[in-house]
């Protein structure tokens, strides 16, 4: 006997059409119900309002300028080009200044060679938003790295803070690289001038889950002031994270200790 399990879209918490993950799996086996994901907690978040609302806006009003850096994915498998356009428009709603998006292009989660359509999507949802600007551009490889190298963290941090002289992002830099290889490698460019992190800017990462987050975090929380939508295993302060960790109970789990 055996039985065929759905484990995708709504079934498990996620979007519709959108497909599984292991993050699925941690919270829906043994739950006995379905469990929203937390790509899902922040989508309702900011379509409900509350998201808006969180007490971690306070230090961030007003401010002239404040980034935010994230994958640019489809997949939302660790984040999705949404958060980036929605953490954005909130910042505007908090009366921010500028908000300058750094953007680590992905080639993993979603299919290679599809960064040009996310890049597409993130341009149209900015372009009534003048106020919102391209800071840097780059491959996954850096930002999501978690051996344990901060060498490798190092190219990363450097390109946000602009330490470096890099070139000038284009669409087609960016197609000239697709040639030969994927966007997940694609090196350091920069959007606007001047958009780079300056210290004591604060910088907000949109990624929601912590496994190839926290090596960055890490890195980044040394030397600025750092916000995070979720918790990066201590990472990043709590009073500067939006969605903190909501406990699951009455599961499997809690059933077996009961009895």
């Amino acid at each position: 006997m055996y039985c065929e399990l759905a484990a995708s879209g709504p079934e498990v918490g996620l979007a519709e059409g959108q497909a599984g993950n292991s993050e699925v799996g941690h919270l829906t086996i043994g739950a006995g119900r379905v469990v929203g994901t937390t790509l899902t907690r922040i989508r309702n978040g900011f379509d409900s309002g509350t998201w808006s609302r969180s007490p971690v806006w306070s230090s961030l009003r007003g401010r002239p300028r404040v980034h935010v850096a994230g994958l640019l994915s489809g997949a939302g498998v660790h984040s999705h080009y949404s958060s980036l356009i929605q953490t954005a428009l909130l910042a505007q709603q908090a009366g921010v200044g500028q908000v300058v998006l750094h953007l680590f292009l992905d080639g993993v989660d979603s299919p290679r060679g599809s960064a040009p359509q996310w890049l597409q999507a993130l341009h149209e949802a900015c372009r009534a938003h003048p106020e919102i600007v391209l800071g840097s551009v780059s491959g996954r490889q850096w930002a999501c790295d978690r051996s344990g190298s901060f060498k490798i963290t190092a190219q990363c941090v450097d390109g946000l803070f602009g330490t470096l002289p890099y070139a000038p992002f284009s669409d087609h830099a960016l197609a000239e690289h697709l040639k030969n290889e994927g966007e997940s490698s694609f090196p350091v460019h920069y959007g606007a001038a001047g958009t780079a992190v300056a210290l004591g800017e604060p910088l907000i990462l949109t990624h929601h889950r912590a496994d190839r987050t926290c090596q960055l975090a890490r890195a980044l929380n040394e030397i600025t002031e750092l916000y995070s939508l979720v918790e990066l295993e201590g990472a990043v302060p709590p009073e500067r994270v939006f969605f903190p960790i909501e406990p699951l109970h009455n599961g499997l789990v809690d059933t077996l200790a009961q009895n």
